[in-house]
């Protein structure tokens, strides 16, 4: 198995983007149902294998708590930094390109 690397899984996750788009499309029924069908699996489907995977990380992240630690004051110093500036909640990175349409869709208006 090649070694995953961020863009491997953004590559997972663009292919999800690209199912969405396509089912919002009004696809024929059966088609949308053959390529959605893997997802659903009872055994191997998205929502078993997104469980598996925050649990992995999870333990993980447990395992070395040297890094929980320096992440924790990572943190904290961010939140010092908002606060310095007057801000009353975290600043977020800004959003891929082709995420900020995507994140609108999502928005109630």
């Amino acid at each position: 198995m090649p070694a995953l690397t961020p863009d491997t899984i953004r590559a997972a996750t663009d292919t999800l983007c690209r199912l969405t788009e396509y089912l919002r499309e009004n696809p024929d029924p059966k088609k949308a149902l053959a390529l959605v069908e893997p997802l659903l699996d009872e055994y191997t489907g998205l929502p078993i294998q997104l469980g598996d995977t925050l649990r992995a990380l999870a333990r993980a992240v447990q395992s070395h708590p040297e890094h929980t630690a320096q992440r924790e004051d990572q943190r904290s110093g961010h939140r010092a930094a908002c606060r310095s500036v007057g801000a009353d909640r975290p600043v977020h990175a800004p959003l891929r390109p082709g995420r900020a349409a995507q994140g609108r869709q999502h928005r109630l208006e």
